[in-house]
């Protein structure tokens, strides 16, 4: 297996996927507009960013760092963070895993935040 950092990507979840060995993963916790359900099999809503995360962010100008810090507790406290990432472990064995997100800013999401946590972790394990 190569190293997570390539296996793991994030993507707009309105690009089209091309590679069917990729895990495409929709980590938003509302369904995006004109987005059928077939195509995307994996929906983790359950380690999405909280409503109440969402609405702090809106209200403060999209400070992305204090977005950052506040969604790295939240997946620290969510017990279904650690069912994720067992989950992602297993399916990096069968190929790349692409985090989609519906957001416009390709930086500033909740999946780079997921990634780089992700990330994090799956190296923890490997040591």
């Amino acid at each position: 297996m190569t190293a997570p950092e390539v296996q793991i990507r994030t993507e707009r979840i309105y690009a089209p996927s091309l590679d069917p060995s990729e895990t495409r993963i929709l980590v938003d916790r509302l369904w995006p507009r004109g987005v059928k359900k077939e195509s995307v099999p994996i929906w983790a809503k359950e380690i999405a960013p909280s409503r109440e995360l969402h609405n702090w962010y809106k209200a403060h100008n999209n400070d992305f760092a204090g977005f950052r810090d506040r969604y790295r507790k939240e997946l620290i406290a969510n017990p279904e963070t650690e069912k994720f990432i067992v989950y992602c472990r297993k399916q990096l064995h069968k190929g790349p895993i692409i985090l989609c997100y519906a957001r416009k800013d390709d930086i500033h999401n909740n999946a780079a935040v997921l990634r780089e946590f992700l990330l994090e972790k799956l190296s923890e394990t490997a040591e």
